[in-house]
């Protein structure tokens, strides 16, 4: 897929919204381009929230210390897509998330020694796991949506937010100028039902295609019936 940068979304959701596009939308100083860099990282941070984009899927791993309870989350984390969470080296999925009463419960019970999988919850900004002492070298591994939607000029580095027009922003593109266009129109005070039309039909197709899907049937089961007693009668067998 090619993505368009900054600078090419911002010009072509002015032009829709009737205004002129500019070389440098970066460069300018007119208020609606101003208004229109700043609404194009909300609405970037904003769409985060809204699909797990396959572009922003980030695998993660590490390797557990004995005695350690709490490990930093990635910097560039957003949030976690749920079941990906296992134990490796166990070949078991990490139980929990632990809610924060069965959290309470287990420390308070003083049975943290004594649980059949490792366990997890999120809390201040890191994860927190069970037993207690967790045993080293356990290979811990899940996969979350990163926050660094736009890819630097530089092609390298990618980073939660746009500052120049060579930056590429890693949405579909269509989808990025009719959101853009929908909060700029919202921001002034314009009518926004035909660009909220617009975004939602976007919005379905693109997250729809935004990852394969399997073929779902609609038989029992997936063996086809070339002969038996759901297509042969009951008597006469071999007549015309």
């Amino acid at each position: 897929m090619i993505y368009d940068t900054a600078g090419e979304v911002i010009n072509q959701a002015a032009s829709e919204c009737g205004l002129t596009a500019v070389s440098d939308p970066y460069a300018s100083s007119d208020p609606a381009f101003v208004q229109f860099r700043n609404l194009l990282n909300s609405a970037g941070r904003e769409l985060l929230g809204l699909h797990e984009w396959q572009k922003l899927t980030t695998p993660y791993s590490f390797q557990t210390v004995g005695g350690q309870q709490e490990y930093p989350l990635p910097a560039d984390f957003s949030h976690m897509i749920d079941q990906t969470n296992w134990d490796r080296d166990n070949r078991r999925p990490l139980g929990g998330p632990l809610s924060p009463q069965d959290w309470t419960y287990l420390l308070g019970g003083n049975i943290t020694t004594g649980t059949l999988y490792i366990s997890f919850r999120m809390a201040e900004g890191v994860m927190k796991f069970l037993p207690d002492p967790l045993q080293s070298d356990h290979e811990i591994i899940f996969e979350y949506i990163s926050k660094n939607w736009v890819l630097d000029q530089d092609g390298i580095t990618r980073k939660d937010k746009a500052a120049s027009k060579d930056d590429v922003i890693l949405y579909e593109s269509i989808l990025m100028v009719k959101f853009l266009k929908l909060r700029f129109l919202e921001a002034k005070g314009f009518d926004t039902t035909a660009a909220m039309n617009q975004f939602s039909s976007s919005f379905m197709v693109w997250t729809g295609k935004d990852m394969s899907a399997p073929v779902l049937s609609m038989a029992r089961n997936r063996i086809f019936p070339y002969l038996g007693w759901r297509n042969i009668p009951e008597t006469n067998y071999g007549l015309p």
